[in-house]
Parts: C-alpha cells; sequence; structure tokens
C-alpha cells in the first residue's frame, strides 16, 4: 500500500501570512513550514512513493524549491499571477491523478490543502479505494468541503503549528527557530523584564522608605534640638528673672 503526499504550498502559505503580517509580532521574519519534518511524521516513509511540491515562483534569491527537490519532492512552480495561482491548483489535481493511477492497489493520500479545487482529484481517489487525508488550516478551509463524502479525516495544521512552522535565522537569532519555541522564548522574555521591573519597583519603593525615614529622623532631630532650645531659654529667662 502506497503513501502519496500533494502539497499545495501557496495555499499553505497564505496561513503563513498571519506570522509574518505587519500587525503581527513576528512581522518580517522570513517564515516557513517544515515540509520535512511534517513528512517523517505523518507519512509512512517506506510506503512514501510519491511527494509533489506545487506552488509559485520563487524570488531569485530563494532556495527554497532546489532544497526540496534535493530532499526527493517532485516540485513545480508557476508564475505569481491570478491565473498562476489557478494553475498551482490545475497542476496540482493533474499530478494527484497520474500518481493515484499509476498503483493499482490503493493507499493514503495526504493532500496538504484546504482549497475546494481539490474535488475533482478527492473524489477520483476516494472512488479508485484511496484513504483521503486532508491538512488544511482552520480558517483555509470551507464548511462544505470540509464535510465532503470523499475525505475521510480532515486534520487542522494549527494543532500542529507550534512544532512545524519555523522562523529562519535572523540578525537577532541566529538559529532556525520554530513557532513554539519563539514563543516560549518571547514569554520568558516577557516574564523576564516584568520580573526587572518588578525589582526596579521595589528597589525604587526601598529607596523612597529611605529616604523617608531619613526626613522622618532629621525632622525629630529639629524638633528636638527646638525643645531643647525652648527649654534653655525658659531657664535662662527664669534665672534672669530672680537675678
Amino acid at each position: 500500500m502506497a503513501d502519496i503526499l500533494l502539497i499545495d504550498n501557496s495555499n499553505i502559505f497564505v496561513g503563513l501570512n498571519r506570522f509574518s503580517t505587519s500587525s503581527s509580532r513576528f512581522s518580517r521574519l522570513p517564515v516557513r513550514f517544515d515540509y520535512i519534518k511534517f513528512t517523517k511524521t505523518f507519512c509512512d516513509n517506506e510506503k512514501l512513493v510519491e511527494k509533489i511540491l506545487v506552488g509559485s515562483t520563487p524570488p531569485p534569491n530563494d532556495n527554497f524549491w532546489s532544497f526540496m527537490i534535493n530532499k526527493g519532492f517532485t516540485v513545480k512552480t508557476f508564475e505569481r499571477t491570478p491565473n498562476g495561482e489557478k494553475a498551482v491548483d490545475t497542476e496540482l489535481v493533474a499530478q494527484g491523478v497520474d500518481a493515484i493511477n499509476n498503483y493499482n492497489e490503493p493507499g493514503r493520500l495526504v493532500l496538504m490543502s484546504g482549497d475546494s479545487d481539490m474535488s475533482p482529484l478527492v473524489e477520483r481517489a476516494h472512488n479508485k479505494g484511496w484513504k483521503v487525508i486532508v491538512w488544511t488550516w482552520k480558517d483555509g478551509i470551507s464548511t462544505t468541503y470540509e464535510k465532503n463524502t470523499f475525505i475521510d479525516e480532515v486534520l487542522f495544521i494549527d494543532d500542529i503549528q507550534d512544532d512545524y512552522v519555523f522562523f529562519e535565522p535572523t540578525e537577532d537569532v541566529a538559529y532556525r527557530e520554530t513557532l513554539g519555541q519563539r514563543t516560549q522564548r518571547e514569554e520568558e522574555e516577557r516574564i523576564a523584564l516584568q520580573e526587572k521591573q518588578k525589582q526596579k519597583r521595589i528597589a525604587l519603593q526601598e529607596k523612597q522608605k529611605e529616604q523617608q525615614a531619613k526626613q522622618n529622623s532629621d525632622q525629630k532631630k529639629v524638633l528636638t534640638w527646638l525643645a531643647s532650645a525652648g527649654a534653655l531659654a525658659a531657664t535662662i529667662f527664669i534665672y534672669k528673672k530672680h537675678s
């Protein structure tokens, strides 16, 4: 029984945008999804006969696609245009149909896309006896498509994002960091900052207490001196009066 993995990178990338928009605390960070780790965890590598990745043509300085090719993925890319995105869907369906037709014994079709344009492929695979598993973002799949009876299982990337979404190294962080690691690090930094601010407040309060205590002590000394001076003046007055 074979496993076939089909990835709509454009569809997955849309979900990753939540971590790189201007309103996100992860703004402008290079964010990726770890397909290699995903494959090792959720696909049977001994039975994995096809790994197909389709998406938009990357910038010239982006080595993502060549890296994936070196990892054994079949890669197809299309220009970033409205028609190009439609071409991605069409190519993914075509690649999937070709893949399942190559095997007489049905297996598992793992499809990373919540795009309803995958419906013809899902139906074809189901009718041929394949188990269809769809991975998608929770907000990236329509209710109708999610309830498609040709899909055996719908799983959500949101539930595994902490371990599979990662950020490329930057000037601030010199190593690759998963979303979970970054969230934990920032939480620890937030707690450390709060503790530092708390200690500053405590130190300030202690200093204010010391200043108040010194002020009270000085006032007491002045009052004591005034009392002593007053007593002395009264004594002198009485003495002169009786002299």
